[in-house]
């Protein structure tokens, strides 16, 4: 899943370049971590943090446009910009749905 997200927030990175809402700057490495507390989504990113002072804006401002290229996900359920520039996911139900059925479908042999 953290593979697939990277990925998403990659892409996401591209178009925001590629529209001219973020300049272009080489683009951080995406880590995704899991936020301390459930209320803070399912996988949380300091990707805008990182990625501010290459484009001389702020974390928010960042994170505010890679959250516009994140609109309409058919994986996530909502994302949010919280604290200094985390950028927070919450994955719909569904993508965990799916994950466990895969896990329980291939028993030991998953992972």
């Amino acid at each position: 899943m953290k593979g697939f997200l990277t990925g998403l927030l990659e892409a996401a990175l591209r178009r925001a370049v590629q529209k001219g809402r973020l300049p272009e700057v080489e683009l951080p490495q995406v880590v995704l971590d899991y936020p301390p507390e459930g209320r803070f989504g399912d996988y949380a990113t300091n990707l805008a943090m990182v990625l501010a002072p290459r484009c001389g804006m702020s974390p928010w401002e960042v994170a505010s446009r890679v959250l516009e290229e994140l609109e309409g996900s058919e994986v996530l359920s909502r994302v949010e910009v919280a604290g200094p520039g985390f950028i927070n996911l919450f994955l719909k139900d569904e993508v965990w749905f799916e994950a466990l059925r895969t896990a329980c479908l291939q028993g030991e042999g998953y992972g």
